[in-house]
């Protein structure tokens, strides 16, 4: 058993709008750090999955006298953390804001355990890509820097090394419990990987297909 993930991302070929330094660029529109916040927390809100939905208040989704701390939740820290990437990444006029929104901002793929996944995995590809030579200035270069880095304690700076290991979904599926044990299958290594592309600024998904390379003996595969 192999593993593959497919991404989604995109060329840097677009013309952007000029942005001034305190406003968030994408290809198609300049927002403000504030208004692009409360923009992203109703999308997630709206496009929440069903599962998530009676435990939104611990993801960040509350308000009011009663949130008691609850609106720091990991899906908000992450939007704060998604908005301060886009401000400073070189391929951030190459990402519309509605990519943005469904790809670098949302915390999770599927059902995987809901986990502060982004602080630790953005620490992770800042010191990959700052390490780079040279510095990755589009997402292809981004990405590949990432690929290959991103497994390695010792280039990642992450707790554990990662490997591939059939059959461990459900049950290390997640991108900590995949660092946490040091391997996942390809659904948890891909997972790992498009989170840490995410925490980067760049668009992905996991997807999925049910033959490895065509053939249906060769079973499913992310």
């Amino acid at each position: 058993m192999r593993s593959l993930l497919l991404l989604s991302v995109l060329p840097a070929a677009f013309s952007a709008p000029s942005c001034s330094s305190t406003e968030v660029p994408f290809s198609d529109a300049c927002a403000s750090p504030d208004d692009l916040y409360t923009e992203a927390y109703d999308y997630l809100l709206s496009h929440m999955p069903s599962w998530d939905a009676t435990n939104r208040q611990s993801l960040g989704f509350a308000s009011g006298d009663d949130a008691d701390g609850l609106d720091d939740g990991l899906a908000t820290v992450g939007l704060n953390m998604s908005i301060a990437t886009q401000m400073s990444s070189p391929w951030a006029t190459s990402i519309p804001k509605s990519v943005w929104l469904e790809f670098v901002a949302t915390y999770s793929h599927t059902n995987e355990a809901r986990t502060n996944w982004r602080p630790l995995l953005s620490d992770s590809v800042t010191s990959i890509l700052s390490s780079a030579s040279p510095a990755p200035s589009t997402i292809e270069d981004a990405v590949a820097a990432v690929n290959a880095n991103l497994y390695n304690p010792s280039t990642s700076g992450l707790p554990n090394s990662v490997v591939f290991k059939s059959s461990q979904t459900p049950l290390i599926y997640d991108p900590m419990s995949t660092l946490a044990y040091g391997y996942a299958s390809c659904t948890g290594v891909s997972i790992l990987f498009a989170n840490a592309l995410r925490a980067a600024g760049i668009p992905a998904r996991v997807a999925g297909t049910p033959a490895w390379n065509g053939v249906y003996e060769n079973g499913n595969h992310k």
